[in-house]
């Protein structure tokens, strides 16, 4: 019976970027769920380089951008947590999650 061709069309019109950030996304979660007794400081550093892979995501033209918006929602939500409340966050992870609130990409 032949070898099973993989899918291509999810590599079709992927650009050096996308796969980059693909590459970082997965490095990242490597990162968070494979060490389980991570610091909240280090586990704060990882979910902000995964915001700012979202923010470049935002940067692709053609794409749909509500799923990564909800996205930076959900990161922005587990930064608050980690920081016990809003106040706390860094100025980008507050610029972010004021751009996700109002649903634009003006990021």
């Amino acid at each position: 019976m032949g070898q099973v061709e993989p899918k291509k069309s999810c590599i079709i019109g992927m650009t050096a970027l996308d796969i980059q950030l693909e590459r970082l996304d997965m490095n990242l979660r490597r990162l968070r769920y494979g060490f389980p007794g991570l610091h909240r400081e280090e586990e704060y550093h990882i979910l902000e380089l995964t915001l700012l892979s979202y923010v470049f995501r935002l940067s692709n033209v053609g794409i749909n951008q509500k799923p990564i918006l909800v996205r930076l929602a959900s990161t922005v939500s587990c930064l608050e947590f980690l920081c016990e409340g809003p106040r706390n966050l860094s100025a980008s992870a507050k610029e972010v999650n004021v751009a996700c609130v109002e649903g634009t990409t003006s990021i």
